[in-house]
Order: C-alpha cells, then sequence, then structure tokens
C-alpha cells in the first residue's frame, strides 16, 4: 500500500523553505568571534550554520548539520557554544578522534573565541559503567555529537544516555555533525533530527509513520511514495 497523508506531512510541508544568507551576514558573523590577531577564516558552509544555530536558539534548537567529510565540523564544533552564549558544553567525538579534536581546539584559541568550559569525550568512555551519571553530574547545556551517526543506534548504552540526558533537560542544545548521518535508512538518524531541531525537524515525530514513510523511502522501498509525492 501507498504512504497515507498524515498531519506529520502537514507539518513538514509548512516548513518554509530558508532563503539562505548573505554575505555579509556570514562576515559580520566572522568578525564577531575572530580574535584581532586571528588570522582564519570560516567557510560559507560554516558561517551557515553558525548562522543557523542563532537564528534556531529562541526555539531550543541547534543545527543538525550532515556536512560532507572536510567540511570542517571541528571547528563549528569549537564555535558552537560561544554563537549560543552556552555555560559548559560537551563534545563527543570518537576515541580515535578525540585527541585531534583537543588539538584543535587549541589551535582554534589562538584565532577565534573559543569557550573556555569545553570538554570533548569518547562515545566509548561515555559508554562505560563508570559514566552512567556522567552527563547529570557535568550538566552541559550544549551536546555536540561529532561523527554523530555513532548515535545511530537508539537502544545503545550511548545514544540512550545522550537521548534521557536531552530529555531529561529540554533546554539543552543538541547539535550532530556527520559527514555519514545516514546508512541504510532515514530511521537512522530520524531520533537525532527530532532532538536537533524539535518541530522544525523535516522528519516524523511518531514511529509508525517514520517505519511508513521509510518504507518508501529507503533504498529498497517496499511501499508506494503515494502522498510524499508531494515533498519538494
Amino acid at each position: 500500500s501507498a504512504v497515507a497523508h498524515s498531519r506529520e506531512l502537514e507539518r513538514i510541508l509548512a516548513i518554509p523553505e530558508h532563503p539562505g544568507y548573505s554575505p555579509e551576514a556570514r562576515e559580520e558573523l566572522e568578525q564577531a568571534l575572530r580574535k584581532p590577531a586571528g588570522t582564519m577564516r570560516l567557510r560559507p558552509a560554516q558561517a551557515d550554520a553558525l548562522l543557523g544555530a542563532l537564528e534556531g536558539m529562541s526555539d531550543g534548537c541547534a543545527i543538525f548539520a550532515p556536512l560532507q567529510v572536510g567540511a570542517g565540523k571541528s571547528l563549528l564544533a569549537a564555535l558552537l557554544p560561544t554563537v549560543l552564549g552556552c555555560s559548559r558544553a560537551l563534545i563527543l567525538t570518537t576515541a580515535a578522534l578525540e585527541p585531534q579534536m583537543r588539538k584543535l581546539i587549541r589551535e582554534y584559541s589562538a584565532h577565534w573565541q573559543i569557550h573556555p568550559r569545553i570538554k570533548v569525550m569518547s562515545y566509548s568512555l561515555l559508554s562505560t559503567a563508570g559514566h552512567v551519571h556522567f552527563l547529570d553530574n557535568y550538566k552541559p547545556d550544549i551536546v555536540i555529537a561529532d561523527e554523530a551517526h555513532c548515535l545511530r543506534q537508539p537502544k545503545s548504552a550511548r545514544t540512550r544516555r545522550v537521548m534521557r540526558y536531552l530529555k531529561a533537560y529540554s533546554k539543552v542544545f543538541f547539535a550532530p555533525l556527520s559527514g555519514t548521518m545516514t546508512k541504510d535508512s532515514i530511521k537512522d538518524h530520524a531520533h537525532l533530527l527530532r532532538q536537533a531541531l524539535k518541530d522544525w525537524a523535516p522528519v516524523p515525530r511518531d514511529r509508525q509513520t517514520l517505519i511508513e514513510w521509510s518504507e518508501a523511502l529507503d533504498p529498497e522501498p517496499v511501499r508506494e511514495a503515494g502522498a510524499l509525492m508531494r515533498l519538494p
């Protein structure tokens, strides 16, 4: 059977298309964030993501950034806490990339207004028994998920801990960043997208509708698109 019409489809169709940001807005943001002696520049995609975070913060949204590999996600992660005016930040990344992330943040601080309270932690450490209460004790007001595909499995310890914390503290910003956000299905990232963008997320919020959509949109569809043909 085909995907039926739903209120979630109407909600998503009503989300306005963003007109984009001007070069002047990007330049103004860059000058506000760069130190007087700094020589680094923001790439357009980085500036647009940070401007998007600024625009969405009044709705409790940070960003959902499926940026391609090499697009500069590390600098984006380092600047988000400053842009959003956070008190303390947590950047989650893989164990292999953790030392590099720490090194890059130190290097960025010579050029940019980097927040002084950023903690970098690996997903594997967060998953250990000794860190069950880490999030509640540290109380970050932004959780930045570098290589966010590591939170693809909703039932994994790391994903459950992050999602439980974000649901318990609804005003905490969540920013998933990854060049490989989706592997096989829209279900891979739907929970991350909903948590990051709240009511602005262009995916169904209820499980049954999400399953129906995935059956039509995933690489090997088993359901006709039906009402989804209305999507741009």
